[in-house]
């Protein structure tokens, strides 16, 4: 088993809805530099290495500013985890973990089908500190980790 976490600084930014105009689709712009930074990142990672061909576990924890507009107990609260980032200027958890896996995908791994099972947290940090981190290991078997149904009692 291989992996390492990568740090990305800046504002997370989840995956953007294509978008339609003058005869074809593109994606929006804030998107693409956001993957486009994350790739950068993944690359140094990797240092020339090839993508993982295995199993892939992703853990990504998304480090989003209190706004500074808040008074400064409701701020305390946020940071100490005692509200929770559900704004949705902040965006969906799943749309924020779309773009880093993208972004990656064929630089720390070949395609994102070789993910199979992922984490994302979305949490309040100090302004200024927002940051994306994420946590990439190739694994040989499934991890110990809660599922809805086991499969072997399913009849």
């Amino acid at each position: 088993m291989s992996g390492f976490r990568m740090v990305i600084e800046g504002v997370p930014v989840p995956k953007g809805r294509p978008r339609f105009g003058r005869g074809h689709v593109y994606t929006p712009l804030k998107t693409k530099n956001a993957e486009s930074l994350i790739s950068t990142v993944g690359k140094q990672m990797m240092a020339g290495k090839k993508p993982f061909t295995g199993p892939v576990k992703v853990d990504a924890t998304f480090m989003v500013d209190v706004p500074k507009s808040w008074p400064k107990k409701r701020q305390g609260m946020a940071i100490n985890d005692i509200l929770l980032p559900t704004s949705a200027k902040v965006g969906d958890v799943d749309n924020l973990l779309k773009t880093v896996t993208d972004a990656i995908n064929g630089i720390v791994y070949e395609d994102d089908r070789q993910i199979i099972t992922a984490t994302a947290t979305k949490l309040y940090t100090a302004n200024g500190s927002a940051k994306t981190i994420v946590e990439i290991e190739e694994i040989d078997t499934l991890p110990d980790i809660p599922t809805p149904l086991d499969k072997h009692d399913i009849q």
